[in-house]
């Protein structure tokens, strides 16, 4: 038996052993089909009948005699067994670093393994120095993000023992060694992995945290390199302003990595999040090219380039890369801090939106006076011929009024689609060409005639008149299609709403959200297969969407997979707790527990209802401490959870309040339905159904395939129903 071997079996011990009585023999009946050998010493060391010493859980993790693991590096300076803090106990070692050494180490509290920096003592020389790397270490802590290491605890220096910190293990390797293996990616392997840089430096920028160190080697590929992870923010300090190029770099405070360094670093000012998005071009061109834009025989002479020369165009073979990706890189490399991307959105939006005719004369239009970033974007606009100061400044003016816009339809609110239609009408006041804030113009007008009752019909045609509008004004923007694909949808134009899906992925195949929209519209017929292949996808190409967990999770639950949409509402509705916050994702997961617990019995459906109920007391505590005063989700999840118990008498003072909703038209019909038809009152929730077809009630969308609704299945006047909405024609190609 090697070390690797034992540590699986050390672990699942552990693991098993924390678990109730109840579930333990779930767990290692999954042990023991997906690995046999494991599962048998983990039974033995239950049992407490090991047929070798070896299975003596005592033993540490490292054991070299035992295990034959080779010796440690001589550079490391920590002996594997050590244990640090009396609770940390090191493995083997992993590699070192500017800072430190990192090892692997157990964490014997929480029983499971992290990675473990042991800072070099010159880092934490004096008191000032540590006190400022302890806050350091304590602001990276606040970010919680897939795709950024998590920092644990800073423990400080102590007699015989060294200061070390630690952090989230992750098991892959660099994107440095991935370069150095197999050389430079091509654009559709990397974008996946871009966007999830884009998204970890989101996550730090938002929280005032600067990496200052972001480099190849600070990214690691996991989860079958799939996931970017970036790793050491937060690390890093300041350098001293005023000192020359020679001496900042050769300096010992230097803090980075020359090569990726921008401009402004070099001179010893301090860093921003644009000089982050300055390491990420050089990243992106070294992705896509196999080099780097600037290379000297020095680290001076290379970063002296860098400070007088603009940064070439990238190329492969000599070509010049898709014009959508040299933007990106040029934008993010431009040596004036102000001329970049400020924050992440804006990399993201390089990256999203088409590139517009002019943008390829960019230095030209420098030289006769400048072009800012926003310029530069050019997303959906029509460019005037010449770009004079004052139409520069508008069309600045209405991207910032765009982008403002798009922060804001993220928050899924009335009051926040509404204060996103007046940053549009603003950014079209000052540019009426731009297809990509009229597309946006109709999402935000979509989304309110869904959670707006009393002004549906007036919110769709003014959806219908922008999504057309931006089709006319840009016919090559995908976005604009999407938008007319979800308004097509809306008005229950399936044909029409498929052709504008398909014609959106034709223009740009890698745009997530047109297929994560697709894939509801494919499942409201039943074609699970082909709908939740564009909802992996989707996931692939934006995973840290905030749209995504909830719908998707959602989509998996129509498709009859519950255990699929447990595994991707759970994570997110952890994340919502630890914001403190509440939304759609969680009533989605009370719904699917709900669900669940009806599906079980005994204690399996005790804990899903137990669950359920749980969440609807989270939605409702946060709806009364907003003071609401109109539709409740809590009503609507109680009532789900009681009638599915057989619990009617509980039910009934939420089913009664559910119903007064739906009488004064304050909520869409299926909440209402589903009560019935799981009482078994057939008749009166078709007949709910049918009157709600006649009202064109949103809430149909997914008339065939809610779960809720089995019970209608067979019912010849259900049948008929989806026959009259059409949503029975409609099939796979």
């Amino acid at each position: 038996m090697n070390a690797s071997r034992w540590e699986s079996i050390k672990t699942a011990f552990l693991h098993v052993s924390s678990l109730p009585e109840e579930s333990r023999e779930g767990f290692l009946a999954g042990l023991r089909a997906a690995d046999a050998e494991v599962a048998g010493a983990v039974d033995d060391l239950l049992s407490e009948t090991p047929d070798d010493d070896v299975l003596d859980i005592r033993r540490p993790c490292w054991s070299v005699v035992t295990f034959g693991a080779t010796a440690e590096p001589a550079a490391a300076s920590l002996a594997a067994g050590t244990v640090l803090a009396e609770r940390f106990e090191i493995t083997f070692p992993l590699g070192s670093g500017g800072a430190g050494e990192v090892y692997r180490a157990f964490d014997r509290a929480q029983r499971d393994f992290v990675a473990l920096k042991v800072l070099r003592r010159d880092v934490v020389a004096d008191r000032s120095a540590a006190q400022s790397l302890r806050k350091e270490v304590h602001t990276a802590r606040q970010v919680t993000h897939p795709n950024v290491c998590r920092l644990h605890e800073f423990y400080p220096e102590e007699p015989g023992r060294p200061p070390f910190l630690t952090m989230e293990l992750l098991v892959g390797r660099t994107l440095r060694d991935r370069l150095e293996a197999e050389g430079p990616y091509s654009a559709e392997q990397a974008e996946p992995l871009v966007r999830q840089m884009i998204a970890g430096l989101e996550c730090a920028h938002e929280r005032g945290i600067v990496h200052r160190d972001f480099k190849p080697g600070n990214v690691m590929l996991v989860d079958g390199e799939r996931r970017a992870v970036l790793m050491d923010f937060g690390l890093a300090r300041d350098l001293i302003p005023g000192r020359d190029l020679s001496a900042t770099i050769t300096g010992s405070g230097f803090a980075g990595t020359p090569s990726y360094m921008a401009p402004e670093q070099l001179q010893g000012k301090a860093a921003t999040p644009a000089a982050d998005i300055h390491a990420l071009g050089v990243v992106l061109f070294e992705m896509l090219t196999g080099g780097r834009p600037f290379t000297g025989s020095t680290p001076v002479d290379a970063a002296a380039q860098r400070l007088s020369n603009d940064a070439p165009c990238p190329r492969v073979d000599g070509r010049r890369l898709d014009r959508r990706w040299e933007r990106l890189i040029l934008c993010c490399l431009e040596r004036d801090a102000l001329r970049r991307p400020q924050t992440a959105a804006e990399v993201r939006a390089l990256l999203d939106n088409p590139v517009p005719v002019f943008w390829g004369r960019r230095r030209l239009f420098r030289a006769a006076g400048g072009v800012g970033i926003a310029a530069a974007m050019g997303a959906g606009v029509t460019a005037w011929p010449k770009l004079g100061r004052k139409a520069r400044e508008r069309e600045e003016a209405a991207l910032a009024q765009y982008l403002r816009a798009s922060k804001l339809l993220e928050e899924f609110s009335p009051a926040s689609a509404r204060a996103a239609l007046a940053a549009l009408d603003e950014a079209l006041r000052l540019n009426p060409q731009y297809a990509l804030a009229m597309a946006a113009k109709a999402d935000a007008h979509l989304y309110l005639s869904r959670v707006d009752s009393g002004n549906r019909a007036s919110h769709l045609a003014d959806a219908r008149q922008a999504a057309g509008r931006a089709v006319r004004l840009d016919p090559q923007l995908a976005d604009a299609h999407t938008s007319q694909a979800a308004v097509h949808q809306a008005d229950w134009r399936w044909r029409e709403a498929e052709g504008s899906y398909r014609q959106a992925l034709a223009l740009r195949p890698a745009m997530a959200r047109a297929h994560r929209w697709y894939c509801g519209l494919l499942l409201q017929f039943g074609r699970v297969e082909e709908a939740l292949e564009h909802a992996r996808r989707s996931v692939e190409l934006d995973p840290h969407d905030r749209a995504v967990p909830g719908t998707i999770g959602f989509y998996y639950f129509l498709a009859g997979d519950n255990q699929k949409a447990l595994e991707t509402l759970e994570p997110a509705v952890r994340e919502l707790d630890s914001a403190g916050r509440s939304d759609s994702t969680r009533f989605n997961l009370a719904q699917v527990y709900a669900w669940s617990g009806a599906q079980h019995q005994g204690a399996a459906a005790r804990d899903y209802f137990a669950k359920a109920l749980r969440q609807a007391e989270i939605i409702r505590a946060f709806e009364q401490s907003r003071g609401q005063a109109g539709p409740a989700l809590s009503d609507q999840i109680f009532a789900l959870i009681y009638v599915l118990r057989g619990e009617n008498g509980k039910a009934a003072p939420y089913v009664k309040r559910v119903e007064a909703d739906y009488a004064q038209r304050r909520i869409w019909v299926l909440p209402l339905a589903w009560v019935y038809a799981l009482r078994g009152e057939t008749e009166a929730a078709v007949t709910l159904l049918e009157q709600a077809r006649q009202e064109h009630d949103a809430g149909l969308l997914y008339v065939k395939v809610m779960p809720l609704l089995r019970n209608l299945h067979g019912n010849p006047r259900f049948g008929a129903l989806l026959e009259e909405m059409g949503l029975n024609h409609i099939k796979e190609r």
